[in-house]
Formats: C-alpha cells, structure tokens, sequence
C-alpha cells in the first residue's frame, strides 16, 4: 500500500509532466530589473515589509535558491546565515525528539541540556515557527522562503524565542494557477531523495496544495546500524471568498524511521576507529500529525487574525548500545500532544501609529517510558538498570502588544511588552537497581505544580539617514519561562528540581544599505548580549570523594558583529 506522502509526490510529478507551468508565491518585486537586486517582502515581526526596511537582524532564503542549491534540511539552510548554526535535534542515538528546535545555535545561544537519564526534551532556546506553527513540522520541502531572525523575539514570539526564530514558510495555494515542480537527489551511502507539489485550484475561490518529501539513506559507518528514513507529506487549502476574508486549513504527517545496533566503533589507535560488525539491529519510529488552520479578517481599520493548531508526536524506539556490552533501550512515548492558540489584532493602513496586540495558548500533555536493562531479552528484567514513567503536562498563556510610531517620515519608535504566565506539573515512577545485586528500589516523585511570571519588552528607534540606508538601535529582552525536572541523583533517591527562569538582555545598533542603483546590499549590526544562564540540571559534583549533584547555572556575556553583503554587477552574475 502507498503512503500518504508518497501518494502526494507522485501526484505532484504527475502535474509537472502535465503543466510546465509553476504557482510560487513570489517574494521578489516584480518591478526590479534583471540586473538589481531583488526586493524581499518578510513578516518577520508578524506585518508584511520590505526586508530591507525591517529594522531587525534579518536572513532570508528563498526556496528557489534552496532547491537549486540542493539545500533541504535545517542544517544546510542556516550554512550560510551569521551568526546561526546546527539543525533539526533528532534527540537520543535512535531515539526522535518531539522539539526540533533544541539543535540550534543562534549567536551561541544554545539550549539547555536536559536532566541525566531523561528522554524527554527542554524548553528550547529557539523557536522554530513552520507557517506560523510553534515546532511545526515540514520546514524543510515545498519552501517559499526562511527567515532567521537573530537576537531575542520574546515581545511577539514569546516562549523559547530567546535566541531568535527561524520562520519556515511553505508555499500556500495558488488560486486560478495550476502547476507543480519535482525534485530528485540521488547519491552514496544509498542515499534517495524526492520532492515534489502539485498546486490545484478548485474555481475562483478555492485551491489545494499536494506536496511530499522522501529520504533515505544508510549510515556512514554502519551501514544498516545507522541508517534512516524519513516520509512527509502536507496539503493546504486556501478559500478565499473576498478581499477581506482568507481561510488556510492544513494537515502534514511525518514518519521517520532510525536503526541502531549492528556494530561497534572502537579507538584501537588515536585517530583510528575500527568498527566491529557482530551485533543485531533494531529499529525505532516516530511519529508527527499536525492540523492547523490560519483565518484572516480585514475589518477596515483592523485586520484579525486566528491560528488554532494541534500536533501530535508517538514514539516507539528500540536502541541498541553494544559497546562493551550489549545494553538494550526501550524509549517510548505513547502521548505528546501540543495545542496552541493565537488571537491576533493589528493596525492596517499606512498611519503615524501601526500596531498589534494578541493573545497566546499552548498546552502540552506528555506521557513517556523509558527502560534500560542489559542483554537483547526483555523478559529478563533481573539485569536491568532503570525503568522509568513520566507524565508531564504545561500550560503557558502569553499576552503581548508591540507599536510603532513614526514622528516623521525618517524616524520611528517601536515599543512592545509582554506578559506570560507558565504552569508545569510532572510526576515520575522510577525503578533504580542499587548495589551489585540485582535489587530494585521503586520509587515515585511529584511537582504538584510549578508557576512562572516572565516579563519580555523592546524597545527600537530607527532612522532612514536615506530611502536606500536605514540605522537603528535597539534593547530587548527574551525569556525561557522556568522548568522542571526529576533526578535519580543517588541510589534510591529521585530529586525535585526547579530550573530559574533565564532572561537575555540584548544591545544592538545595525545599518541597512542599498548602493550603485540597488546592485550593492550591505547589512550589517554590533551586539552586546547579558545572558541569565545556561543551566544543566542534575550535574555530578565531587566534593572531596563524596558525590552531590547541583543545577549548574553559568551567566554569560556576549559581544559580537554581523555582516552580510549581496553584489549584482550584471544580470547574469549574482555574489
């Protein structure tokens, strides 16, 4: 039987043998000559803008240059973006994780490690929006454009938005436009690769989008051990009955597919690896279902807007670590399911006052197993380590509003706040095997509840010295709310532990140029940043030859420079 995404993909390589046509959403000005630079349009601060207008550190990739480039993944989009590194988080070795966002590095904000012997994930450090979706699925197929956005969003984005966001939009239907495009990748290591979208319109009102992603490929260096496989697929459907009303509803799935086991790399030399092929593999899935919808309202003075989302994430992981000994893992989470809300009102026309203001929801329900025991038996329990249930739940409701006031034509002031409220409850069974016999200490720990108050704000000035060079400065802030997490510290213990809140102060002064009739682009900004700390719960502290174990929490400051510079000295060459 045929997948869903698979369907998809051949749906939308059939419509590209039918139409040579193709239905992108454009973001460049179709005004630019040939041998300028382009105009981008982003929403980087939720209201659409010239990027070169955004008083804000601003990338953006389209997904015309990523799909020529062969650039699919998180990880090769931010290759080439200052100040950004790292991808998607896959979590554990042949383990999934249900928050993507945890691998990324924004201007060395990273995200916190979690407790030992935990499988479920931390707050992130950066927020990772898939059209308009919190940790949404998809970013990475059928791309309209990526913005990164570097330095604290808390005002708009709120939680996990400490470091920046990367906005991840998918191309939405087309209306009265039918076309599609393909892709294919094919390499070592087995390496399989397709893309593909089919745009359909259904009348003058209403069009539906069909795209899929397919991956696989084995391991570098076991080849069975370590390989993987990913199948995706997403549809959108746009109903757009006037000017002042739009509909987008959209479902994606996601499967991926890991193995481990079948060998084991030992150091026998420095720098020589040798890998022993002499145990069994496993395989472990995960899985992702996402139902979201965006409606838009143009009320005359005002534009509403409503984004409902519910995504799910099932985990089934059997991980096999043979080195020196075979130790067998059963990583499972039967529930994790995220549900988020935001209502959205904001200004429309082109006054002194332009602004916004919201609410937002998100609730996340989770219940995870994890167990750890010697030997490929299941059964024989009598040589196990930890088996571990944990049911976790969080609730965050955030109010925010953001203005800006333009006293003329050259200068503006942005001011925004926001206020969140975040509630974190989580109980945990643990078995702990003490001593070298084969004993096992069950033993259970309870939350009740944790709450946190987080206060974001920014605050912006911004001048146009030119209409082709903008200047600003800027200070905001960016929080992660506050966490909770249970520790086996010592045997027969499990430990309470509550991570602060971690507040990012940044100071930033960057400049916006167009030269030599808009073939020249120079971008650039100087930062200082004040960081509340980077914490590691459950750390193992020796104090004299007596174990204690400590929440690591480590302050930090940051100062850093930026520079982006896009040439076009004829049509044909681009730098």
């Amino acid at each position: 039987m045929l997948s869903f995404p698979r369907i998809v993909a051949s749906a939308a390589g059939i419509g590209v043998i039918l139409s040579a046509g193709t239905g992108h959403a454009q973001t460049a000005n179709s005004g630019a000559s040939d041998s300028t630079l382009e105009e981008v349009v982003v929403t980087a601060e939720r209201r659409t803008e010239d990027l070169q207008k955004t008083a804000a550190s601003v990338t953006v990739r389209s997904g015309d240059d990523l799909q020529r480039e062969g650039r699919f993944s998180l990880q090769q989009i931010l290759e080439d973006v200052p100040g950004a590194a790292g991808g998607a988080s896959a979590g554990f070795v042949g383990t999934g994780s249900d928050t993507p966002a945890n691998g990324v590095t924004i201007r060395g904000i990273s995200s916190n490690q979690a407790g030992r012997g935990s499988i479920t994930s931390m707050v992130p450090a950066t927020a990772i929006y898939t059209d308009g979706v919190v940790s949404g699925i998809g970013g990475d197929y059928d791309i309209d454009r990526v913005e990164v956005l570097r330095g604290p969003q808390g005002t708009l984005y709120g939680r996990s938005a400490t470091a920046g966001v990367i906005a991840e939009h998918t191309r939405d239907p087309q209306l009265a436009t039918f076309g599609g495009d393909a892709a294919i990748e094919v390499g070592n290591y087995d390496l399989h690769h397709y893309t593909g979208a089919l745009n359909v319109p259904a009348g003058d009102q209403l069009a539906f989008r069909f795209s899929g992603n397919s991956y696989s490929r084995d391991g570098y260096y076991l080849p069975q051990g370590a390989a993987q496989w990913v199948q995706e697929g997403r549809v959108k459907m746009l109903y757009q009955p006037s000017e002042n009303f739009r509909a987008l509803l959209g479902v994606a799935v996601q499967d991926n597919h890991t193995r481990t086991g079948q060998g084991t790399g030992e150091l026998t030399a420095p720098d020589t690896v040798v890998y022993v092929m002499n145990n069994p593999v496993d395989a472990g899935t995960n899985t992702f279902r996402q139902y979201w919808a965006q409606f838009d309202w143009n009320l005359g003075a005002t534009t509403l807007t409503y984004l409902p989302a519910l995504r799910t994430w099932v985990q089934n992981a059997l991980v096999l670590d043979s080195y020196p000994a075979v130790i067998t893992q059963v990583a499972q989470t039967p529930h994790d399911q995220f549900n988020t809300h935001e209502l959205r009102l904001a200004s429309n026309g082109d006054t002194a006052l332009k602004w916004q203001t919201g609410v937002f929801y998100y609730d996340n329900e989770l219940r995870s197993y994890n167990d750890v025991y010697n030997g490929i038996d299941p059964s024989n329990q009598t040589t196990g380590f930890v088996i571990d249930l944990k049911n976790r739940s969080t609730v965050n409701i955030g109010l925010f509003a953001e203005s800006t006031y333009s006293f003329t034509q050259a200068l503006r002031l942005t001011t925004g706040l926001r206020y969140d409220d975040t509630t974190v409850k989580t109980n945990e069974g643990y078995t702990d095997r003490t001593g070298p016999a084969p004993v096992f200490i069950p033993l259970t720990a309870n939350t009740d509840k944790r709450t946190f108050k987080n206060w974001t704000y920014k605050l912006r000035l911004e001048g146009n010295l030119t209409d082709a060079n903008l200047l600003y400065g800027s200070i905001s802030t960016g929080v992660l709310p506050g966490d909770v997490q249970i520790i086996p510290t010592t045997p027969g213990v499990l430990e309470v532990t509550t991570l602060k809140a971690e507040t990012l102060t940044s100071f930033e002064i960057g400049s916006k140029n167009r030269f030599f009739g808009d073939r020249l682009q120079i971008n650039g900004d100087v930062f200082y940043y004040r960081y509340g700390g980077f914490q590691n719960p459950g750390t193992v502290i020796l104090v004299g030859s007596t174990p204690i174990f400590a929440n690591l929490n480590s302050g930090a400051e940051m100062r850093g420079t930026e520079l982006e510079v896009q040439y076009r000295p004829t049509r044909a060459d681009h730098m």
